[in-house]
């Protein structure tokens, strides 16, 4: 009684999945749910709407981008980064020292693009996800730029605009990017 449950992975693109019981297709509005305030927002996925979050805050950003995340294979959040440094804004990567040499990583494509990236060789795993707009807001929680954790995983994704926790992701992506070296091509 194996069925197909089709995931979206990119606009363009299908991923299929073999469940053992009939199911519906997972429709993004349906599973990505909001729940907001004026500092705080809460999503889920499966569901595109964290990366296109993530796409239109690199868009809005005026001065600076500082992320630090685990695992990014997403070539359109990749872009998205290339472009912002393109307008100006100092975008600064520190991904983990395997994943971000791993194959399916968008590391080179960010490096050829000019963003300033580096490997953490200083801890067991880099397991941090979050992202700093302008000093301003925080995006974070579990949610790899992947797409898996778009399309098939269940994760959660938080967007902050508290002062003091920005602050404090602030100060922590500051120290992982001192105890390392800059990729260069």
């Amino acid at each position: 009684w194996l069925s197909t449950l089709k995931f979206l992975t990119e606009p363009d693109q299908l991923n299929t999945v073999q469940l053992a019981e009939e199911r519906r297709p997972i429709e993004p509005a349906a599973v990505s749910k909001n729940v907001s305030n004026k500092d705080i927002e809460v999503y889920f996925t499966p569901g595109f709407l964290p990366q296109e979050i993530i796409t239109a805050h690199m868009e809005a950003a005026k001065e600076t981008l500082d992320i630090a995340i685990y695992s990014w294979t997403l070539p359109s959040l990749a872009a998205a980064a290339i472009n912002a440094h393109k307008r100006g804004v100092v975008v600064r990567v520190v991904e983990d020292y395997e994943q971000g040499k791993a194959d399916y990583s968008v590391t080179e494509q960010l490096v050829d693009g000019g963003v300033n990236v580096v490997l953490d060789e200083q801890s067991g795993l880099m397991h941090n996800k979050f992202m700093v707009i302008d000093d301003k807001v925080v995006l974070t929680g579990s949610y790899n730029w992947t797409r898996a954790a778009t399309s098939r995983n269940r994760e959660n994704f938080l967007v902050i605009a508290q002062d003091r926790i920005v602050r404090a992701y602030k100060e922590n992506f500051e120290e992982i990017w001192r105890n390392n070296q800059i990729l260069k091509r």
